[in-house]
């Protein structure tokens, strides 16, 4: 299991590595604002899978990249060997800074098959 702390440790701060409890975002359904560190996690299909604390929906998902190796439009962050894709915007809050890192929300997040190339 791959949690996004693992994905976005590339991404490290001055203040060190980023973890699951730094990053929040707010559930689609239920509008439950919710640092990750409190939603459900599981694997499924090689894939890590955090749900709504209260079970409403999958709100992120930290798999491998498409292995044909071309991305899918709007499917999320590649960041090294891993893809983060969140259904709702994601706010990494950095300690001692302002504003932090923010990753809009993947309007494809969820998609189960690949767009026709046009």
């Amino acid at each position: 299991m791959t949690r996004v702390q693992e994905a976005l440790r590339p991404l490290e701060t001055p203040g060190g590595a980023i973890s699951d409890e730094q990053v929040e975002l707010t559930c689609p359904t239920c509008k439950t604002t919710q640092r990750l560190s409190q939603a459900r996690l599981r694997e499924e299909d090689e894939q890590t899978v955090y749900t709504c604390r209260r079970g409403c929906q999958i709100v992120l998902v930290v798999s491998r990249p498409d292995p044909s190796g071309k991305p899918w439009p709007g499917r999320g962050y590649r960041l090294g060997d891993w893809v983060i894709r969140n259904a709702t915007d994601l706010k990494v809050h950095i300690p001692g800074k302002i504003g932090g890192l923010l990753f809009p929300a993947s309007p494809a997040t969820l998609d189960t098959v690949r767009p026709r190339d046009n």
